[in-house]
């Protein structure tokens, strides 16, 4: 979700940074790569630096299917917070808090399915 590339736009760098955006480098750093950055795509480079609004409203342009993040993987479905209601037409943005929250909530994930102990 939150785009590799350094050269952040399209309202990113005031959404992972709103104290600072002029500085969100460093933010950016800490947490492009966090497992609980990442999800699955077939539309990767369509998608790339677009706006977190426009990943998860991304379509199909000749029949109007979801392509974006709105569709029903579970993966995809894991970036709304539960706990708060949260659904696709009131999640509006992807911060570092939702990063952690969901980076917290894989590695559970991840540790009951393969049976390992709390790491």
């Amino acid at each position: 979700m939150l785009p590799e590339t350094e050269n952040l736009k399209n309202g990113w760098p005031k959404m992972i940074s709103p104290s600072d955006p002029e500085h969100f480098e460093e933010v950016h750093q800490q947490y492009v790569h966090k497992i609980g950055n990442l999800t699955l795509t077939g539309y990767n480079p369509e998608m790339s630096d677009k706006s977190f609004s426009d990943k998860v409203n991304y379509k199909d342009n000749n029949n109007n299917n979801d392509l974006g993040l709105r569709t029903r993987l579970w993966l995809n479905e894991s970036i709304l917070d539960q706990s708060s209601d949260e659904s696709w037409s009131t999640k509006k943005e992807w911060t570092p808090k939702d990063i952690e929250r969901r980076t917290e909530m894989l590695k559970k994930e991840i540790v009951k399915l393969f049976d390992l102990k709390d790491v």
